[in-house]
């Protein structure tokens, strides 16, 4: 008498084959993307008169934020990677410095109104005695993204301009 075989060992053929079955189909089931067709050509012009120009639209108004780690290059970076026992650290390790810097920008123009009884008056007046006097370096900005400074409360702000 043969000694009984395992479910898998006995069927193991019959398993590898519907396994490869399940994995063809998953991969065949991506979205395919349709044929790519020419452009349609327009119209020669019949009407009475010249044709009217196509107005460009005007560029999209830039966004302003108040300047977080949220906007910043490596804060990007951060809300991209997800969350877990592994990523949230990382994502914390990465926003860590930014937060920092922020931190110092705030602190200085706390000290430059106690000292002078207002905020820096323009943006370069904001850079010499901020940023360059404090030896600070503000973190690197997504593409289409820059540092603006408002005078009125004496916020840094991040304008990103859309791309179109």
């Amino acid at each position: 008498m043969t000694p009984p075989r395992s479910f898998l060992a006995a069927n193991y053929h019959r398993i590898a084959l519907v396994s490869l079955f399940c994995a063809l189909v998953c991969v065949g089931c991506g979205e395919s993307s349709p044929p790519s067709a020419a452009p349609p050509t327009p119209a020669p012009y019949a009407g009475d008169g010249p044709p009217t120009p196509h107005m460009a639209s005007p560029p999209p108004e830039p966004t302003l934020y108040k300047a977080s780690e949220d906007h910043t290059a490596k804060g990007m970076k951060a809300a991209a990677i997800g969350e877990g026992a592994v990523s949230t650290p990382a994502k914390v390790y990465l926003r860590i410095p930014d937060q920092l810097v922020f931190g110092q920008v705030r602190q200085a123009l706390g000290f430059y109104r106690a000292a002078n009884g207002d905020y820096p008056k323009t943006q370069e007046e904001f850079d010499r005695e901020i940023i360059t006097a404090n030896n600070l370096r503000l973190p690197e900005l997504p593409s289409g993204s820059r540092y603006v400074y408002r005078a009125e409360d004496g916020e840094l702000l991040i304008e990103e301009t859309p791309t179109p």
